[in-house]
């Protein structure tokens, strides 16, 4: 129980000046009615309900913190999940001091093109010989700053000083309409999720991964299992020259690649030593390939792994990154849009505060041979270090063994992130009978889950459960949490009556 619930229990549900609050704003013109404060936190010549004129319901006891149902507060929607206020009286007016942000946040999620793309890593502008170890870096959501001290989970842009990720990690090649719908989450986010409510969690991340499953699979090119190696990047040349050595697992590994590629041996002298020669027409020159990815669970995901655990999967990632990242990505999509608070978003700003162009990325599964790198073949050539007279060789000596394609594709598809934690307001229409509800950033913002209804199903955070529903002279509210309790509330008055 909060210190306001303590001291609410106490005082009662007073104002500021211990004046109780009115059950509802009386019109003037009736006897008695003036444009007299009702309570000193209530602004002059103002009949808008403030946070004490709303009923809501106390998690501790379950009991109505007024006895008037004008305006109910603090409640969700149980199908769509959104926190909603639900406006019994249609002409309640709730002041403008009254917050209309939640503190969880939901995220609306666009799939909107299948690309096809090839690697661009302008990251790495310094050259890579063979002994270096360096990797794809994935296109996640959220990476761990290695160089920070303790290690810190930090936006994957941020960490590499970068507004998109197009031009600096790969080159379009074809862009495709996808025709996804946009999907809204359920679960209320928030930062602390994974440690206060792990079932929640879990939840959050199986039904993002399931709505990117929808259209990002392997029936339009996707494959988990692959990732990609960099051997060797050279700016200014376009050749690369090795030797043989058996104690160099690395280059032995590589050796091995292209031959299964090729599907034959290179012709070797026992105990001959070797010289290996990539060429390419153009520099720069790199070599990339795709290898299968195992790596622990720990080591990928923030909070809950996938059921192959020991296999990269980027759209598994991408939710884990979202659930677990929530308030970073809310704050960095604020900064996109050149505001600092929720507050501060109307509808016109809305569609610009998102992490714009995410990528779920799927790269071409290989045998351990295959160029991805600047739209270029690759030419592999070898030699033995002495010829048949026992001289040694030179360049014009080169064979060529094979010739690796450019034709390595990375597979990618975009993802818009809208972080949104607006309150939903649900009025009732006597007219129609029925309760409407609205965003108020628009209906672009509005769950499909959330349309007109006939009664309304809501829970409180803990998720117990209330139900309303309308009656000729006005409503029924049942406390779940109450072993069923009703009260009825009758329009234009709007009490509670047992």
């Amino acid at each position: 129980m909060s210190l306001e619930d303590d001291l609410r229990t106490i005082f009662g549900h007073l104002r500021p000046t211990y004046k109780r609050a009115p059950n509802r704003p009386r019109q003037l013109g009736q006897a008695g009615v003036s444009m007299i404060n009702e309570g000193s936190d209530m602004d002059k010549n103002t009949l808008c309900l403030d946070i004490y004129s709303m009923l809501r319901f106390n998690e501790s006891t379950g009991l109505p913190s007024i006895n008037n149902a004008r305006v109910i507060d603090g409640l969700f929607d149980i199908k769509s999940g959104r926190q909603v206020r639900v406006y019994l009286d249609p002409t309640a007016i709730v002041c403008d001091n009254v917050t209309k942000v939640s503190q969880y946040t939901w995220y609306k999620l666009q799939l909107k093109n299948k690309h096809r793309a090839v690697v661009d890593e302008k990251i790495f502008k310094e050259d890579k010989n063979l002994s270096d170890y360096r990797y794809w870096m994935n296109l996640d959501v959220l990476s761990v700053n290695l160089r920070a001290s303790p290690q810190e989970c930090i936006l994957t842009r941020e960490w590499l000083k970068i507004d998109t990720l197009k031009d600096t990690f790969y080159k379009m090649l074809t862009q495709t309409e996808l025709n996804a719908n946009a999907f809204f989450t359920t679960v209320p986010l928030s930062e602390n999720l994974l440690n206060s409510n792990r079932d929640q969690y879990t939840k959050a991340v199986k039904e993002i991964n399931q709505y990117l499953t929808v259209y990002v699979n392997k029936a339009n090119g996707y494959d988990s299992n692959f990732n990609l190696e960099l051997y060797f990047k050279y700016q200014n040349r376009n050749s690369f020259e090795t030797n043989s050595d058996s104690n160099d697992n690395k280059k032995n590994w590589l050796i091995y690649c292209i031959e299964q590629h090729a599907g034959k041996k290179i012709p070797k002298i026992d105990g001959m030593p070797q010289f290996y020669k990539w060429t390419t027409a153009n520099a720069p020159i790199s070599y990339y390939t795709a290898f299968t990815w195992t790596i622990s669970a720990s080591e990928a995901y923030w909070g809950i792994p996938p059921e192959n655990l020991n296999v990269y999967e980027a759209r598994w990632k991408c939710a884990d990154d979202l659930a677990y990242g929530v308030k970073m990505i809310k704050d960095y999509a604020l900064k996109q849009a050149e505001i600092k608070s929720d507050e501060e978003i109307t509808a016109a700003i809305a569609p610009y505060v998102k992490y714009a162009d995410h990528y779920i990325q799927s790269i071409d599964s290989s045998d351990g041979a295959q160029q991805f790198m600047y739209q270029q073949d690759l030419d592999f050539y070898y030699r033995d270090k002495y010829d048949e007279k026992g001289n040694l060789t030179t360049d014009k000596d080169y064979k060529l063994f094979t010739t690796i394609k450019s034709d390595g594709k990375l597979s990618l598809w975009s993802l818009d992130i809208y972080p949104d934690s607006a309150i939903i307001d649900i009025k009732y229409n006597p007219s129609k009978g029925k309760f409407i509800p609205a965003h108020p950033f628009g209906t672009d913002f509005l769950p499909p889950s959330l349309q007109e209804m006939d009664t309304l199903d809501l829970q409180d955070s803990l998720g117990n459960q209330y139900h309303i529903t309308p009656n000729q002279k006005g409503f029924f509210l049942i406390s779940e949490r109450l072993a069923g309790k009703r009260w009825t509330i009758e329009r234009d008055e709007y009490q509670l009556t047992e």
